[in-house]
């Protein structure tokens, strides 16, 4: 009904009607729900347990909260060895190199040791010179669409994944893991590349509580120590 809105109000500005006969009805807003995630165990254990290129695909994911797109469209000259970082510069979508989803998409991001070796050791691997994740070596990127689409229902089913844990909870996964480790949300935002903050913060508030019980464990803490050092 609310693109029937839409279309209404454009109409109107047309002067195809008079009155946009939907303008007062208030539709009910879709709920809001909370993104599967993994604990930190089992995406180690997937990551670990997967073979060929697949186990690099979902460690990218995992350790950088990369979008599928971003992904497939990597290639060898984007990722700085020395320094341990990314820099992303297009994304491979259905079938051609395109600009990033926004301007705040591109850039450098850090990227943790663990996930160079393993870039490093799939380089010798892919016998690739340029593309990441080619069909062959000399060949244009995989498709990310036919990847989500094929291979990450076959994943799933092999390692029990949730049968609604989509390739995308990848990303929410490594987010959630960085907040549940006490990361600052503004810090998380920049790793996510969400162009502005009530992003982040609306898709990851639920998982505030905890923090927030933690740091006021802390004060109680400190208050405690001081009172203590003043009956000494």
């Amino acid at each position: 009904m609310c693109d029937v809105r839409k279309i209404l109000n454009k109409a109107v500005r047309w002067d195809m009607i008079y009155i946009n006969p939907l303008s007062r009805i208030d539709f009910p807003k879709k709920p809001k729900t909370e993104h599967s995630i993994l604990p930190p165990a089992e995406l180690f254990d997937l990551i670990d347990g997967l073979e060929g290129y697949p186990k690099y695909v979902v460690a990218i994911a995992g350790f950088t909260g990369m979008r599928r797109s971003e992904i497939f469209g990597l290639q060898w000259e984007d990722i700085n060895f020395d320094d341990g970082t990314i820099t992303l510069e297009r994304q491979w979508h259905h079938g051609a190199a395109r600009p990033l989803k926004t301007d705040i998409s591109r850039g450098t991001i850090p990227v943790c040791p663990t996930l160079i070796r393993m870039l490093k050791e799939w380089k010798l691997r892919s016998g690739s010179p340029k593309w990441v994740f080619p069909s062959h070596p000399n060949a244009k990127p995989l498709s990310p669409e036919g990847f989500t689409s094929k291979v990450w229902p076959e994943i799933r089913k092999e390692f029990n994944l949730p049968a609604d844990f989509r390739f995308h909870d990848l990303r929410h996964t490594f987010a959630s893991i960085l907040l549940a480790l006490g990361e600052r949300m503004e810090n998380v935002q920049n790793l996510m590349r969400h162009s502005n903050y009530s992003t982040t913060m609306n898709v990851y508030r639920h998982l505030l509580p905890n923090q927030l019980e933690t740091a006021l464990k802390s004060l109680d803490a400190l208050y405690m120590e001081k009172n203590v050092e003043k009956a000494r």
